[in-house]
């Protein structure tokens, strides 16, 4: 086991770490972004509970991305953080407040947006 009373709703790789959303504010924990070695340990809070409602994430090992459509994270939409962590707010890359799940590769972020129902995408990430 690699973490327990967390509240995780996706997970990402990107080498030997993994990445997950402890979406709080659906459970009893508060929300945020936590990393952790795949070969066990202590996990990192990486992004603290802001209000965030994290519901998908991707990685590419240099900086993490998430969707949180919402309601009391203030900033709805796609956001970014650093691989070793955060110092203040996420940066929001885009608008999306029916973004529902994303992946990243070298150049861009692609995301699915619920309401639209439709595959968008952001070019640089």
């Amino acid at each position: 086991m690699l973490a327990s009373g967390q509240a995780p709703l996706g997970l990402a790789l990107a080498g030997t770490t993994v990445y997950w959303p402890n979406n709080g504010q659906a459970y009893t924990v508060d929300g945020g972004i936590v990393a952790g070695n795949i070969g066990g340990g202590a996990s990192t809070v990486l992004v603290p509970a802001l209000g965030l409602y994290p519901t998908a994430i991707a990685a590419d090992g240099v900086s993490v991305y998430w969707a949180d459509p919402g309601p009391n994270s203030g900033a709805h939409g796609l956001l970014k953080c650093s691989a070793s962590g955060c110092s203040g707010k996420p940066t929001l890359l885009s608008s999306a407040p029916s973004a529902y799940r994303i992946a990243v590769d070298g150049t861009s972020i692609y995301w699915t947006d619920a309401a639209a129902y439709s595959v968008m995408k952001l070019t640089p990430k």
